[in-house]
């Protein structure tokens, strides 16, 4: 009695241990291999390699022009800081505080400096630049409305940095999912509005640390995506609207490698390129 009392207890034990799928005592149960829980250790956190990914950033544009110049501008970083871009003529050189671009200075290759502009900022925006073009000097002052734009004016400066008066330039920039989608500008009686519009792949300046604090887009400032089509209009009796179509070749990862741009002013019309390398 007591020896099938044992069996069935030993019997017993053998049907609960085969309940877990990966208990060592089965010898396999619905098609799964056993696996010894203690012969697996979970990796040590300090043992796992950290992943480094480094920014996409533009190495170097190539441009071809209308008449069939061709320049090309190459750019150097510090880490995602960008710290000049120089072309054939011209070297820009750029500082930064922290986070945020606060100094550019542009300059000739004989290294003469002849255009500075100082970046100031307030709660986090861009608050007003300090411009010094040769021996005139500028202030240009923001303005943060509700509707998301932002108005500016200009005024007269001094190398002091004092608050001159109004040069009558002023103007409003508006945005539209991240990018500049408008730029109207007043001096005096004259009015100029220009409209920008986008595709969804990534602008090549997009990793740049600071650009997006700035809000200009002479050189790609203000912008996440890549414009595919600027119209140019202003008030004068004599203005032929100027529409510019842009169309890109991508690489893999939705940076341009190619842009061509179709310029058209009234029945003229020209064609140029850019190339991309990062």
């Amino acid at each position: 009695m007591k020896k099938s009392l044992y069996l069935f207890s030993a019997a017993l034990l053998v049907f609960v241990s085969c309940t877990n799928d990966y208990d060592g005592f089965c010898a396999k149960k619905n098609d799964l291999d056993p696996i010894k829980n203690d012969t697996i250790s979970p990796p040590k956190k300090d043992s796992i390699p950290a992943v480094i990914v480094e920014p996409i950033l533009l190495k170097k544009q190539g441009h071809t022009y209308a008449d069939g110049d061709e320049t090309t501008l190459e750019l150097l970083y510090n880490d995602n800081k960008i710290v000049s871009d120089r072309d054939g003529s011209n070297v820009t050189n750029y500082t930064y505080t922290g986070g945020v671009i606060t100094k550019t200075e542009k300059a000739d290759l004989s290294g003469n400096v002849y255009l500075t502009s100082e970046y100031f900022y307030a709660n986090g925006k861009l608050d007003y630049v300090f411009n010094k073009e040769f021996e005139s000097y500028y202030i240009t002052k923001y303005v943060y409305n509700t509707d998301g734009s932002i108005f500016y004016h200009k005024l007269n400066s001094n190398n002091l940095r004092s608050e001159g008066e109004e040069t009558g330039i002023t103007g409003r920039y508006a945005f539209s999912n991240g990018n500049l989608s408008s730029v109207q500008s007043y001096n005096g009686t004259f009015e100029s509005v220009i409209t920008y519009e986008y595709d969804s792949k990534n602008n090549p300046r997009v990793n740049v640390l600071g650009f997006d604090s700035l809000v200009d887009n002479n050189f790609g400032f203000g912008v996440k995506n890549n414009v595919i089509k600027r119209t140019s209009k202003n008030n004068n009796p004599n203005n032929v609207v100027e529409t510019v179509t842009y169309t890109y070749e991508y690489d893999t990862n939705g940076y341009p490698t190619k842009r061509t741009e179709v310029k058209q002013v009234g029945s003229k019309i020209t064609t140029e390129t850019s190339t991309y390398s990062y």
